[in-house]
């Protein structure tokens, strides 16, 4: 008889074994989860916030790339801070033009806008 299937064997996997795989498989999950929530906020939330003023923020954007201090001193900055947002939500490419990134970004919020946005990461 096998002596593993005899009572009072020595489990297989012992339980103390199991723990670094169950805390790795725990995070890898939190991760996941943590990166679906920040796709669905993305796509359900921020971006939809640029269909008020799409020329407005890619204006702001184009003086974001294009000069050192795009905000004048007697102007507000929030409207920078939330154009600036588009640069992580759809970042430009190592070698991407600056007018072929504000032409891919005017036609996602063209897109979005019209509700026939494809899915952030599927660009």
């Amino acid at each position: 008889m096998n002596p593993l299937l005899q009572p009072g064997a020595a489990p297989i996997l012992p339980a103390s074994r199991m723990l670094p795989v169950t805390i790795v498989a725990g995070v890898l999950v939190a991760l996941l989860l943590i990166s679906a929530a920040v796709r669905w906020y993305a796509r359900e939330v921020s971006m939809p916030r640029y269909c008020n003023d799409p020329q407005g923020a890619l204006a702001r954007l184009e003086r974001i790339l294009i000069e050192r201090k795009p905000a004048p001193d007697n102007q507000a900055r929030a409207p920078y801070l939330v154009a600036a947002k588009l640069i992580f939500l759809l970042p430009q490419a190592s070698n991407e033009p600056t007018e072929a990134y504000l032409a891919r970004v005017a036609a996602r919020i063209d897109a979005l806008c019209r509700g026939a946005a494809p899915r952030l990461d599927q660009e």
